[in-house]
């Protein structure tokens, strides 16, 4: 299992350096956390006298994690909400030691709460998070 840590805040954070003791933060062991994966948005297209471009636009990474039920409580989950809401998104990974907080954001849209095999009391949740990427 993988670490990772969740924090948000109304506010952009001054610095971005871990800290074990800030408010809206919260860790979870994951059953599923991917690397990094970069993603690269290209402009392609053929020109009047018939030769062919493509140009780099932008690129970015995206993260992904599940959390099981055994770490969801209902203030959890109720944390979970309020992180997917806020305006300032951070993520800080686990590896021999934490992280710096790296800025995140969500992809949108509804709250990804599902249920394993639709019972109510095995609540898991999926979330893509995207982080920018400078080429």
């Amino acid at each position: 299992m993988k670490r990772i840590t969740l924090r948000f805040s109304n506010e952009k954070l001054s610095t971005l350096v871990y800290d074990s003791e800030a408010v809206n933060q919260l860790s979870f062991e994951t059953i599923r956390l991917t690397d990094p994966m970069p993603v690269g948005i290209n402009e392609e297209g053929i020109l009047l006298n018939g030769r062919k471009y493509s140009h780099k636009l932008y690129a970015h990474n995206e993260i992904e994690f599940t959390i099981t039920t055994d770490e969801l409580s209902t203030n959890a989950i109720e944390f979970l909400k309020s992180y997917y809401l806020s305006n300032y998104q951070y993520i800080s990974l686990y590896s021999s030691s934490w992280g710096n907080y790296i800025k995140v954001i969500t992809e949108g849209g509804k709250f990804p709460l599902d249920y394993q095999n639709d019972i109510k009391y095995l609540p898991e949740i999926k979330m893509k998070l995207i982080y920018e990427d400078s080429l």
